[in-house]
């Protein structure tokens, strides 16, 4: 086309919204940090560059959100769950520290087709 816009002005208009996303992001959630908010977890347990072992999810709220988990099994346990975390930013990434991990996993109810914890009275 005629008068479309050179390749090198597009690649450039791009990187500068790109920037200005990220500084947006960061802004944005700064305001949680400190909070403690629930977390989806969404994906499996993977190790980050730093070796540690991170479940990560989402808040409501669509923030982005990596959880230390100390072991392999008790991570991938909490696939689909929510776990309230308080945010704290390290690293350039909002990582939440868990408040409370469950202590039994949850019992599979195909009829129902969701995880229930069990009753704890007796």
């Amino acid at each position: 086309m005629p008068d479309s816009v050179p390749v090198a002005v597009r690649h450039s208009r791009v990187e500068r919204l790109r920037l200005l996303s990220d500084r947006l992001t960061v802004q944005h959630s700064a305001r949680f940090i400190g909070r403690t908010l629930p977390v989806l977890i969404e994906t499996e347990a993977r190790r980050a560059g730093d070796g540690m072992l991170y479940i990560y999810g989402h808040t409501a709220n669509h923030l982005r959100v990596a959880v230390p988990c100390p072991d392999l099994d008790r991570a991938n346990g909490l696939l689909n769950r929510l776990l309230p975390v308080q945010l704290d930013r390290r690293d350039g990434q909002l990582i939440g520290d868990p408040v409370g991990l469950p202590d039994e996993p949850p019992v599979l109810r195909p009829d129902l087709h969701v995880a229930v914890r069990p009753d704890p009275r007796p």
